[in-house]
């Protein structure tokens, strides 16, 4: 039983690594698709199926988005004011590490931090002159 065991996480890396092969990215729609065949398809376990795939990403040097964004979160919430709002500047920094990991456009992840913000409750700060927050409307 152990060897059948093994047999099907060797599977289940192999399937990484061809999820991998182009885009040393997996985003959270493929996290989740892997570990679904890992359970119902691999018979693998969710806690070693979850565990191969972090020892995957580390070894390969592959990015998990969920765990990126994790760290924006943490980001947000580190520079964020007393009051939980996020200066352009801020937002700017944290939209560069995400874009540099996730090897996407501006835009891209400028969306992705805006939607981070507003799970988790933090607000932008009023830019320029007028106090405007028309920076971060104009983000879709």
């Amino acid at each position: 039983m152990e060897e059948y065991a093994s047999m099907e996480e060797e599977r289940f890396r192999e399937l990484i690594r061809l999820r991998t092969m182009r885009s040393k990215v997996l985003t959270a729609a493929d996290e989740a698709e892997l570990l679904n065949d890992a359970v119902r398809r691999l018979g693998v376990p969710l806690n070693r199926a979850r565990s191969i795939m972090l020892a995957e990403a580390d070894t390969k040097s592959i990015e998990l988005e969920s765990d990126l964004g994790d760290t924006a979160v943490a980001m947000m919430k580190s520079m964020a004011s007393p009051k939980g709002k996020l200066s352009r500047t801020n937002f700017e920094l944290i939209v560069q590490f995400y874009k540099s990991r996730m090897r996407g456009t501006d835009e891209q992840a400028k969306t992705r931090i805006k939607q981070l913000m507003l799970e988790n409750a933090i607000e932008p700060k009023p830019n320029g002159l007028l106090r405007s927050l028309r920076w971060y409307r104009n983000i879709k």
